[in-house]
């Protein structure tokens, strides 16, 4: 049927693009600096802006949750052979200081555009968000559409599923207890107030079923890579039931656009920058080859 051949087509793509060599120059890195965006500091590393060409993409890589730009340390440098690269700690995150705001998507977004703004680097830009890093990035691109040209999911949180939906996959039995709401960890005392902050937010959303990361929607008309990690350990019950229906969601994120890739991997848990580098490399160079060439 269509649904599968669609996929088909992207996962040949993707061995495509695996097995085609690259030339990229070393690129020039520095240190992480501190950056004064609207009177506190964040923090940001970047690489590769030496070489950039006019109206070539900006990869900008989104951490997931509680994560800062050290995330992306196993990949980064790889990734900067490809196109320049930014990484950065949200508010309140790793070194950079804490909001004054309350944490919410506009909120994320715009910091991350002041960010940009104040080390001088314009659009366009190709967004790679891991986990809830996908959220952000969805709401960087809700709120400034015509900076982004492309997207990278790397085993992004499924914010398209609804309870409800959760509920009907599983057996009846155990319908109530897929309904009842998320049973999250204690928060330690001493967590440092910035990362409480986002843990509140983040929680807050996953108990209310992702409603509000369910109305950002993806911009329509760029390429789209996704990564699903699916280690053995998922392909057990439960585990099974809600990695069914991320794939069910996110292909489609893929089969929205007609420069879609879609890797499902066995070789990687959640973590797939440090398990399996390579498969981040693929996506980004799959997005940055079906960017259209700036006029």
């Amino acid at each position: 049927m269509k649904y599968t051949r669609g996929i088909q087509s992207a996962l040949l793509i993707g061995l495509l693009l695996f097995a085609a060599p690259t030339a990229d120059a070393q690129p020039t890195t520095s240190e992480p600096q501190m950056v004064n965006v609207g009177g506190r500091m964040m923090r940001a590393l970047i690489a590769g802006m030496e070489r950039r060409k006019p109206g070539q993409p900006a990869l900008i890589l989104e951490a997931g949750a509680g994560a800062g730009l050290d995330e992306w340390s196993p990949v980064f440098l790889e990734l900067a052979r490809l196109a320049p690269v930014v990484s950065y700690d949200r508010r309140g995150i790793g070194q950079s200081e804490i909001d004054t705001q309350p944490q919410n998507y506009r909120r994320v977004a715009q910091s991350l555009h002041d960010l940009l703004t104040a080390i001088r680097i314009p659009p366009p830009y190709i967004l790679v968000g891991h986990s809830f890093g996908a959220m952000y990035i969805r709401g960087f691109s809700e709120m400034f559409p015509e900076a982004v040209v492309g997207y990278v999911y790397v085993e992004a949180f499924d914010f398209d599923g609804t309870p409800e939906e959760k509920a009907a996959a599983f057996p009846e039995s155990e319908r109530a207890q897929a309904l009842a709401p998320p049973v999250l960890p204690p928060v330690p005392p001493d967590t440092p107030p910035g990362l409480l902050a986002e843990i509140e937010f983040l929680k807050g959303e996953m108990l209310r079923g992702g409603v509000e990361g369910r109305k950002l929607q993806q911009k329509p008309g760029v390429p789209v890579a996704v990564i699903i990690a699916a280690p053995p350990g998922r392909l057990k019950h439960p585990g099974e039931i809600t990695l069914r229906l991320q794939v069910k969601h996110q292909s489609e994120w893929a089969l929205q656009s007609s420069k879609g890739l879609f890797i499902v991997s066995g070789d990687t848990g959640h973590n797939v920058a440090k398990d399996a580098p390579d498969l981040v490399l693929l996506a980004v160079r799959h997005v940055l080859r079906n960017v259209p060439a700036a006029k």
